[in-house]
């Protein structure tokens, strides 16, 4: 019995050290493998910093496009931003323009103007906040498209409008148009 207890023993034994062996030899594998493979990495990667590209004079830097961001400008804009005209109007929308500025007159300004352009269902108010950048906020995607070629560089946003920014009722309102400082009509000529 004691004879078949020393051979239980030297065969576990002998298991776990080739079990430690083999352990070891595939954890010596993985690191050669990694090993290459960050070599690799490091190599190409400098390999890529060494063949890299002048940027163009006529490309900004990061530096430039940050100071571009933040920049306030210096003077008001000499000409409009805005084009003439939608591709297709949906003559059944509701608009309210509000005005977000401090220049009186300026939602009926630009009331004309899509009256013009064929949207008859337009009604005035003043916004609660005041924006630098006109700001829309459609019931509906569709009617963001229509207004972009109106509104080129105002922000878009689906949704409603939210509580207390507005003077006035909002039922049955689909498009409000919150007229930032860019939005400032230059006088005609």
């Amino acid at each position: 019995m004691a004879k078949n207890n020393k051979n239980k023993n030297e065969v576990i034994k002998l298991f776990f050290m080739n079990f430690l062996k083999g352990t070891v030899v595939i954890l010596g594998i993985i690191i050669v493998l990694l090993g290459a493979y960050l070599g690799r990495e490091i190599y190409t990667g400098w390999d890529q910093r060494r063949n890299a590209v002048e940027p163009d004079a006529g490309v900004f830097t990061e530096s430039q496009i940050d100071e571009l961001l933040t920049a306030t400008p210096t003077e008001p804009f000499t000409e409009s931003l805005y084009v003439e005209g939608p591709a297709e109007v949906d003559y059944g929308i509701s608009i309210k323009v509000l005005n977000a500025t401090e220049t009186s007159g300026l939602a009926g300004s630009w009331r004309e103007r899509l009256n013009g352009l064929g949207y008859t269902n337009v009604s005035l108010g003043d916004s609660n906040e005041l924006y630098e950048t006109t700001k829309i906020l459609v019931s509906e995607e569709k009617q963001a498209d229509e207004l972009r070629d109106v509104f080129p560089y105002a922000d878009y946003e689906v949704g409603n409008v939210p509580d207390g920014v507005v003077n006035g009722p909002v039922d049955g309102i689909n498009v409000f148009i919150f007229l930032g400082n860019d939005s400032i009509l230059e006088p005609e000529e």
